[in-house]
């Protein structure tokens, strides 16, 4: 893992919120935590598309961690 690639310290700051949910995410509160993950992490400006696909696989993680607990 390079820890200073942007993308990796975003993926790797979606996977810990995602363990820490207690509930299945919507799409639109999703897309307010990759933003505001991308912004913490130092990716200031992503694509709409790229956002939509980090809210989709953020919302697997949450459902499959979600899985996992229950």
């Amino acid at each position: 893992m390079n820890r200073h690639d942007p993308s990796e310290r975003l993926w790797s700051a979606l996977k810990r919120l995602a363990e820490m949910e207690t509930r299945v995410v919507s799409p639109s509160e999703a897309i307010k935590r990759v933003k505001a993950a991308a912004l913490r992490e130092g990716t200031l400006e992503l694509p709409e598309r790229a956002v939509r696909f980090y809210a989709d696989e953020y919302r697997a993680m949450v459902s499959k961690n979600l899985a996992r607990t229950s």
